[in-house]
Protein backbone atom coordinates (compact mmCIF):
# COMPACT_ATOMS: atom_id res chain seq x y z
CA UNK A 1 0.00 0.00 0.00
CA UNK A 2 1.37 3.42 -1.07
CA UNK A 3 1.28 6.20 1.14
CA UNK A 4 2.53 8.71 -1.47
CA UNK A 5 0.04 11.03 -2.49
CA UNK A 6 -0.37 13.80 -5.33
CA UNK A 7 -3.33 16.32 -4.37
CA UNK A 8 -4.28 19.77 -6.18
CA UNK A 9 -4.42 22.27 -3.21
CA UNK A 10 -8.03 24.44 -3.18
CA UNK A 11 -7.07 27.99 -4.82
CA UNK A 12 -8.20 29.61 -1.60
CA UNK A 13 -5.82 28.02 -0.16
CA UNK A 14 -2.69 29.42 -2.11
CA UNK A 15 -2.37 32.69 -0.44
CA UNK A 16 1.31 32.94 -0.97
CA UNK A 17 4.49 31.05 -3.22
CA UNK A 18 7.58 31.94 -2.40
CA UNK A 19 10.41 30.14 -4.39
CA UNK A 20 14.52 30.80 -4.27
CA UNK A 21 16.44 29.34 -6.72
CA UNK A 22 20.50 29.99 -7.72
CA UNK A 23 21.31 29.04 -11.23
CA UNK A 24 24.53 28.02 -9.68
CA UNK A 25 22.82 25.10 -7.58
CA UNK A 26 20.38 22.46 -8.12
CA UNK A 27 16.51 22.66 -7.62
CA UNK A 28 16.56 20.82 -4.31
CA UNK A 29 19.06 23.43 -2.65
CA UNK A 30 17.02 26.20 -3.40
CA UNK A 31 13.52 27.07 -1.15
CA UNK A 32 9.86 26.68 -2.05
CA UNK A 33 7.39 28.27 0.44
CA UNK A 34 3.90 28.52 0.58
CA UNK A 35 1.65 30.63 2.44
CA UNK A 36 5.06 30.91 4.60
CA UNK A 37 5.88 27.05 5.22
CA UNK A 38 8.66 25.67 3.94
CA UNK A 39 8.15 22.57 1.73
CA UNK A 40 10.35 19.99 3.10
CA UNK A 41 9.80 16.87 5.12
CA UNK A 42 7.46 14.74 3.16
CA UNK A 43 7.51 16.71 0.27
CA UNK A 44 8.71 14.53 -3.19
CA UNK A 45 7.38 17.50 -5.58
CA UNK A 46 5.89 20.83 -5.98
CA UNK A 47 4.06 21.41 -9.71
CA UNK A 48 3.50 25.17 -10.19
CA UNK A 49 1.09 26.19 -13.45
CA UNK A 50 1.41 30.00 -13.23
CA UNK A 51 -1.44 31.53 -16.51
CA UNK A 52 -2.18 34.89 -16.54
CA UNK A 53 -5.29 36.54 -15.07
CA UNK A 54 -5.76 32.66 -13.17
CA UNK A 55 -5.07 31.66 -9.92
CA UNK A 56 -2.07 29.39 -9.95
CA UNK A 57 -2.63 26.00 -9.59
CA UNK A 58 -0.52 23.69 -7.28
CA UNK A 59 -0.05 19.76 -7.51
CA UNK A 60 1.34 18.83 -4.36
CA UNK A 61 3.14 15.00 -4.31
CA UNK A 62 4.06 13.77 -1.19
CA UNK A 63 4.18 11.06 1.40
CA UNK A 64 1.15 10.67 3.88
CA UNK A 65 3.13 9.48 6.82
CA UNK A 66 6.16 11.96 6.97
CA UNK A 67 4.48 15.30 6.15
CA UNK A 68 4.03 17.49 9.15
CA UNK A 69 0.51 17.95 10.95
CA UNK A 70 1.26 21.85 10.52
CA UNK A 71 1.94 21.55 6.80
CA UNK A 72 -1.01 19.20 6.05
CA UNK A 73 -3.65 21.71 8.07
CA UNK A 74 -2.35 24.50 6.45
CA UNK A 75 -2.83 23.26 2.93
CA UNK A 76 -5.70 20.84 3.58
CA UNK A 77 -3.53 18.09 2.73
CA UNK A 78 -4.63 14.43 4.13
CA UNK A 79 -2.54 12.76 6.22
CA UNK A 80 -2.17 9.05 7.56
CA UNK A 81 -0.70 9.15 11.18
CA UNK A 82 1.71 6.35 11.65
CA UNK A 83 0.20 3.70 14.14
CA UNK A 84 2.96 3.16 16.77
CA UNK A 85 3.45 -0.33 18.35
CA UNK A 86 2.59 0.24 21.18
CA UNK A 87 -1.16 1.45 20.00
CA UNK A 88 -1.41 -1.64 17.75
CA UNK A 89 -0.41 -4.38 20.95
CA UNK A 90 -2.93 -2.29 23.22
CA UNK A 91 -5.65 -2.30 20.56
CA UNK A 92 -4.70 -6.31 20.12
CA UNK A 93 -5.29 -6.84 24.32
Amino acid sequence: MSKIKTQKLLPEKVQKIFIQLDAQNRCYEGAVMINELQMRDGIISVELILKANQRPEVTIEYNQQFISNETAEVLGLSKKEMASSRTAIQEEV
